[in-house]
């Protein structure tokens, strides 16, 4: 990414609404957002768009988001993009672990907060 563009985000949810309230949320803040409803898509967008970071849901109907985590990080190509893992899964340990054994940089809880999650993309990307 150079200084000119604005971050480009792939979204990664099967549930459309949770979708559209993250791209609206990132958008007003001036993010570029691409959405994927599986991980199938996401692999293919990725490869397409090159996303600066991912925000992938840990439940996913074609493989979790662990597992997608773990193949962005054994592709040469994407193992350096950031992933922020979600789940509306209470936060326990076991699962917070998972996401960051699978190389996420940070892992929110449904329902969040607009400010958290834009405090979590602020941080990760450092703008």
């Amino acid at each position: 990414m150079n200084s000119t563009e604005r971050p480009r985000i792939l979204i990664v949810d099967d549930e459309e609404d949770i979708c559209q309230i993250l791209k609206s949320y990132l958008e007003v803040e001036g993010f570029q957002t691409v959405l994927a409803n599986n991980a199938k898509q996401a692999l293919e967008l990725t490869s397409k768009k090159n996303p600066d970071l991912l925000i992938i849901d840990v439940v996913l109907p074609d493989m979790d988001g662990y597992a997608l985590a773990r193949e962005l990080r054994d592709n040469e190509k994407t193992f350096l993009t950031p992933v922020i893992m979600m789940s509306a899964r209470k936060k326990d340990y076991k699962d917070k672990l998972s996401g960051f054994l699978s190389g996420a940089c940070d892992y929110l809880t449904k329902p969040f907060k607009k400010e958290e999650l834009l405090a979590s993309v602020t941080k990760v990307l450092s703008v």
